[in-house]
C-alpha cells in the first residue's frame, strides 16, 4: 500500500447528501485522480476517445472492469460551520460591499444574512492510501504493471493536488490541498508538469501496447473544429497555467485578493449589463459564459442553457469553468495557481438564449491575457 500524507491550505467543503456532516470519500478523490489522468493523457490522443476511454477504464475501472487502484482516506478532521469572512470591497455601480469570499463560495451558506455556512475543514492532515491490483493471465501477480501504474499515479498526483482542489468550488480555489510527497515549485512547474504528462502517457503506452486491443491504436486524433471537444491540460502551451505570489498572511486574504480580482476579470470579459441584452442577440460572442454558465440564467426570462446535441429541446444544464484556481504554500508564502482547460461549451457549442442560438466566444488566447493581466496583479 502507498500513502500520500496530505496538508490541507485552506476551507474544504465535502460532503455527502448532508451539507451539514464533513465527509471526504475515497470515491470523490477517486473521481479527481481519473479527470487529471484524463485531462492529462488527452493532451496527447486529442480526439482519440475510443483509447482514452479503453486505457481510462482498464487501470481506474468500470462497470466491466475491476479497479487496479483501490482508494481509502484516513481522516479525522474536526469540521466548522462558522462564518468565513473576507476583506470586502466597494464598487461604484453598487450601494452595498462584496465579500470576495462569499462571491467565490456562492452556494456554501444557505442564507446570506443568517450565513448557515456548510460544514468545512481548512486546515489539518488526512491520509489517502493506494493499493494496486493487477495480475497475469495465470493468475500471478503482475508486478511489472502495477510498477507502471504507480508510477501514473504519481504523476497524476502531482496534477491533482497541485492544480485541483477537493469538494465543492475547487476550481474556485477552495479544497486546496498539498501532499507532503510532492514539492510545489513554482519555478519549475511548466517542466514538472511537462514531465508528469509525458509520463502518463508513456507508462499508459506501454500498458496498451502490451494488452493490444482490437481495432483500436494509440495514435491522436486531430479535431474537427478548432475547440477541443472535451478539457484538456498541454503543458507544451506555459501561457494556459502558472501561479502568482500572494501577498497574504492567511488563507482569508488570499481568498479575498483571489475574489476580489475575479470579481474584476469577470465584469471585464463581460458587462452585467449584457446579460439582459446582448445574450438574447443570434450573433453575439458570450465570454463569461466560459467561466461558467452564469446563475443568473438558471432563473426564469431571461432564460439560457446548453444543448446536448442538435435537440434543442434536451438541454445539459449548466456548465463548468474552463479557469481552475487553487492555493499552495512554498517557503511559507502563499501562490496562486491557475490552469485553463478550454473546451467547447457543448456538443454543438452553443446556447440558448431566449430560444435563440448564440454562439460562446472561442478567444481563448484573449481570455488567458486578460487573466494575467488583472490576475497577476493580486500581491
Amino acid at each position: 500500500m502507498k500513502t500520500y500524507e496530505c496538508e490541507i491550505v485552506d476551507p474544504m467543503f465535502a460532503h455527502g447528501a448532508d451539507s451539514k456532516i464533513f465527509d471526504l470519500r475515497a470515491t470523490e478523490i477517486k473521481g479527481g485522480m481519473r479527470f487529471w489522468f484524463r485531462t492529462a493523457l488527452s493532451s496527447k490522443l486529442k480526439n482519440n476517445i475510443k483509447v482514452l476511454k479503453f486505457i481510462e477504464s482498464y487501470i481506474f475501472g468500470d462497470t466491466s472492469e475491476k479497479s487496479k487502484v483501490i482508494v481509502s482516506v484516513d481522516c479525522t478532521l474536526s469540521q466548522k460551520t462558522n462564518t468565513i469572512q473576507g476583506t470586502s470591497f466597494h464598487v461604484p455601480e453598487l450601494k452595498y460591499p462584496i465579500d470576495p469570499i462569499k462571491y467565490i463560495a456562492f452556494g456554501m451558506y444557505d442564507s446570506p444574512k443568517a450565513e448557515q455556512w456548510h460544514a468545512y475543514v481548512d486546515q489539518g492532515i488526512f491520509k489517502i492510501n493506494l493499493s494496486f491490483f493487477s495480475v497475469n493471465k495465470d493468475n500471478s501477480i503482475n508486478k511489472q504493471e502495477i510498477q507502471e501504474i504507480e508510477s501514473i499515479v504519481d504523476s497524476v498526483m502531482f496534477l491533482y493536488s497541485t492544480f485541483g482542489g477537493i469538494g465543492a468550488k475547487s476550481d474556485k480555489g477552495f479544497g486546496s490541498f498539498q501532499i507532503k510527497s510532492i514539492q510545489f515549485d513554482p519555478k519549475n512547474l511548466v517542466k514538472m508538469a511537462d514531465d508528469a504528462v509525458e509520463n502518463i502517457y508513456e507508462k499508459s503506452k506501454i500498458i496498451f501496447e502490451r494488452i493490444k486491443p482490437k481495432d483500436l491504436n494509440f495514435d491522436p486524433v486531430e479535431f474537427d473544429d478548432k475547440i477541443q471537444t472535451y478539457p484538456f491540460f498541454d503543458p507544451k502551451r506555459p501561457e494556459t497555467f502558472g501561479s502568482f505570489l500572494l501577498s497574504s498572511s492567511n488563507y482569508k486574504e488570499a481568498l479575498s485578493l483571489i475574489g476580489h480580482k475575479y470579481y474584476i476579470f469577470r465584469r471585464k470579459l463581460e458587462p452585467d449589463g449584457n446579460f439582459n441584452t446582448s445574450y438574447k442577440k443570434e450573433n453575439y460572442k458570450a465570454k463569461r459564459a466560459l467561466l461558467g454558465l452564469p446563475i443568473l440564467y438558471q432563473q426564469p426570462k431571461p432564460t439560457i442553457t446548453l444543448v446536448n446535441s442538435t435537440d434543442e429541446k434536451d438541454p445539459i444544464g449548466r456548465k463548468g469553468s474552463i479557469l481552475h484556481m487553487s492555493l499552495k504554500k512554498y517557503n511559507s508564502k502563499y501562490h496562486l495557481v491557475y490552469v485553463f482547460l478550454p473546451a467547447m461549451i457543448g456538443k454543438s457549442n452553443k446556447l440558448i438564449a431566449d430560444g435563440k442560438k448564440v454562439t460562446p466566444s472561442s478567444d481563448f488566447d484573449g481570455i488567458y491575457a486578460q487573466f494575467k493581466e488583472i490576475l497577476g496583479g493580486v500581491n
